[in-house]
């Protein structure tokens, strides 16, 4: 097995450290039952080839041009399942396990979304779930959706439950988020909002 130990120093340089086993192996592995190590091995081989509750399996080689479909990491569970996280085009390698994914799919599906754009000038997010919460801020609005279909929005310290879906008011940040520039990775949201009664020529 090409395994090798973690075994980084304990001063300040163990980011160097990490750095260059990085240009070395393809994944960083850690689980509650081993020490972590980093290997070539492909992914498949590692799911198999540990036992414990979790493992966690880190990609070395992520890629900014490949963020849509290449996960930058890996969790498989003690029940079977895997989960796979997905990354921002704009994430940088070393803040990757500290930044919230744009993306995560459990056994191939989309379990959660997480659409971010900040700017100077403009503040936007939405964030959607499987069981169909959400939570959004746009144009100085927060809106939610609980799982139960009801939609609320924040003003003040107080939530107040809408009669409607304020997809008028999310028009602009649906064109946004079905951008080219997101290659159709937010297509999920996109499509939770037509089926919310957002008219789809709106969007385009």
């Amino acid at each position: 097995m090409n395994r090798v130990l973690s075994k980084p120093p304990r001063d300040s340089s163990w980011v160097d450290y990490h750095k260059k086993m990085e240009k070395r192996y393809r994944y960083f592995v850690t689980s509650d039952l081993i020490d972590p190590f980093y290997t070539n091995e492909n992914i498949e081989t590692i799911k198999s080839g540990l036992k414990g509750h979790y493992i966690d399996v880190f990609v070395c080689g992520w890629e900014k041009d490949t963020w849509d479909s290449r996960p930058y990491r890996y969790v498989f569970s003690k029940d079977g399942s895997t989960c796979e996280f997905f990354a921002r085009p704009d994430t940088l390698q070393g803040y990757l396990k500290y930044n919230r994914p744009a993306g995560i799919k459990k056994n191939g599906e989309w379990k959660e979304l997480y659409y971010l754009d900040y700017t100077r000038e403009y503040r936007s997010s939405f964030f959607w779930t499987k069981e169909g919460y959400c939570s959004v801020i746009h144009n100085g609005s927060i809106f939610f959706r609980e799982s139960s279909g009801v939609w609320r929005e924040w003003k003040g310290d107080r939530s107040f439950e809408l009669e409607k879906p304020p997809l008028d008011d999310l028009i602009t940040q649906a064109r946004r988020i079905n951008a080219r520039k997101w290659r159709g990775f937010y297509q999920t949201i996109i499509e939770f909002l037509i089926n919310e009664g957002m008219n789809e020529t709106q969007i385009i």
